[in-house]
């Protein structure tokens, strides 16, 4: 991502953050959503696709799906419900 192998990034507690993400890929298609923790939980929020902004928006997903080229803007945020500090991380398919 950006030139990295595995980035990680810290983020707030109950804080929505935006992100863009594009597939860039050649005849591969990728599925991506949060994983799974003991002492955390994301949720995911689809804003827009391929530049396009969803006529209801925020549209709650469990998963988001790519293919070549595709492009999606999403809110994530994440909620410590353990002792913190917490983890999460995005999982691809």
């Amino acid at each position: 991502v950006n030139g990295l192998y595995k980035p990680k990034m810290t983020i707030e507690d109950n804080k929505w953050y935006r992100f863009r993400i594009v597939y860039g890929a050649v005849e591969l298609v990728l599925s991506m959503f949060p994983g799974f923790s003991e002492h955390s939980t994301c949720e995911m929020q689809l804003l827009a696709k391929d530049g396009v902004y969803l006529n209801e928006a925020p549209r709650s997903v469990d998963k988001l799906y790519f293919a070549s080229g595709n492009r999606v803007d999403i809110a994530i945020r994440c909620k410590c419900t353990g002792k913190p500090p917490c983890s999460s991380h995005l999982v691809s398919a």
